[in-house]
């Protein structure tokens, strides 16, 4: 093996360490998104907290979630300092759980909720900026893939560990063993912060060459007609309909998801027809569909439609739309679930979509400020959709009504995405 070989190798297997690790520690991000719901359980009583408590705290973290990414994105790649900025925000996540303990108002519980929100918002941007910065265009098809089925997989732990702890625990004990769990990631945090670096430069590397010259020649654009002109990147990304189409997709897919996490099982709980498929038994079935859905569509628009991505997200959501609409048809468990884990496996495919989609359109240069505007849209489709599903049922009275609105979303997901698709997706170079 020759000198050159060694260091390909060597870069090889640094590139993949630094990015396994992102994906270890991204799983305990969802667990400290989360977390903090659970415990409200074990400290309500002491504070006062009733149901409508509940949902606004879920909704401060989820809102500032949101709002927090927008500018996130832009930090990220200002600042060129993924691995700081997502040891930052993971850490000042894992201690707003800790502060829980010292509170005494429901109050402060909104107040630490905000706080960890808008600190989580730095983690992925910075992720996405990271993956960039090592993986060239040709290979993000996987790397995408991965990261995401890392995304769909830790909804599983970010639900259920809280929960079983607390029904092991009192409430001193609750808090004890958060802490146990919190030292567990801490250690993990390190191994992030000792071993992975920022950039294939800063490991002792050359950055890579992009062998794709239409995305080549886009960063190249970026960096000497918008960044060093120091021109706001912001108003250059969305003066084309195509950003906006993509910002859509995120934010409609984002509500249709996280409407199907929440309200298919109170829909087949409301008619008592399947009492298995209770909100905790969805919470396995649906991320796991998610997850394996969004590692292999990631894949295929990637490198079988690399320049239509579009084409992809149109049939995810037109096969989505498709389940939803039997759903209230479906006459068994098993094709329940099976129905369940399919509507995940395409609408979540979407979302990986959209990842290797904001690599490819900001590259090196901008790749974190598209993915903070892209996540801003999809949370604050999460944050709408806890109330307008509500507001729907509670307006129509009828369960049906939560399956229309869901069909209707699907429609206007392939409306975009055949927007998007009239050309290349994603890799055209706008010229002002």
């Amino acid at each position: 093996m020759n000198e050159k070989q060694l260091q390909h190798q060597q870069y090889e297997i640094q590139k993949w360490i630094t990015f396994l690790l992102f994906g270890i520690v991204y799983i305990t991000v969802y667990y400290g998104r989360f977390a903090i719901l659970y415990h409200i359980e074990a400290i309500s009583q002491s504070l006062g907290v009733t149901k409508d408590i509940e949902i606004y705290v879920y909704s401060a973290v989820i809102l500032s979630y949101a709002i927090g990414s927008f500018f996130m994105g832009r930090w990220a790649d200002m600042l060129q300092r993924p691995i700081g900025l997502i040891l930052l925000g993971t850490g000042i996540s894992f201690l707003t759980n800790i502060s829980l303990v010292f509170i005494h108002s429901w109050k402060h519980l909104i107040f630490l909720s905000i706080i960890n929100g808008l600190f989580q918002s730095m983690i992925w941007v910075n992720g996405i900026l990271l993956i960039t910065m090592w993986w060239k265009s040709s290979q993000r098809p996987i790397s995408g893939g991965i990261i995401n089925f890392f995304s769909g997989l830790a909804h599983i732990p970010a639900f259920f560990l809280p929960g079983m702890v607390m029904l092991t625990s009192n409430d001193r004990e609750v808090i004890q063993k958060n802490y146990s769990f919190i030292l567990i990631i801490c250690v993990i945090l390190f191994f992030f912060f000792l071993i992975a670096a920022n950039n294939p430069q800063k490991a002792g590397f050359a950055h890579y060459h992009e062998d794709n010259e239409i995305i080549s020649g886009r960063e190249k654009y970026l960096y000497e007609q918008i960044k060093l002109k120091k021109k706001s990147p912001w108003k250059f990304f969305f003066k084309g309909k195509k950003m906006w189409c993509w910002c859509g997709i995120a934010f409609l897919s984002s509500i249709c998801r996280y409407g199907l996490l929440e309200w298919i099982p109170r829909y087949y709980s409301a008619i008592d027809f399947i009492p298995i498929l209770d909100e905790r038994f969805s919470n396995i079935i649906l991320p796991l569909g998610m997850a394996f859905g969004t590692l292999i569509m990631t894949y295929i628009a990637g490198t079988k439609f690399s320049r239509n991505k579009g084409i992809v997200v149109i049939l995810c959501a037109a096969l989505c739309g498709t389940l939803i609409v039997i759903f209230p048809m479906m006459p068994s468990i098993r094709i329940v679930l099976i129905g369940v884990f399919f509507t995940g496996f395409f609408l979540f495919g979407i979302n990986g979509i959209i990842w290797i989609y904001t690599m490819d359109r900001g590259g090196r240069i901008y790749s974190a400020t598209i993915a903070g505007v892209l996540n801003g849209f999809a949370y604050l489709g999460t944050f709408l959709q806890e109330f307008l599903f509500r507001n729907i049922l509670h307006q129509w009275q009828s369960w049906f009504s939560i399956f229309v609105l869901m069909e209707l979303i699907c429609f206007a997901i392939v409306g975009l995405a055949i927007i998007a698709s009239e050309k290349d997706t994603n890799i055209e170079i706008e010229m002002e």
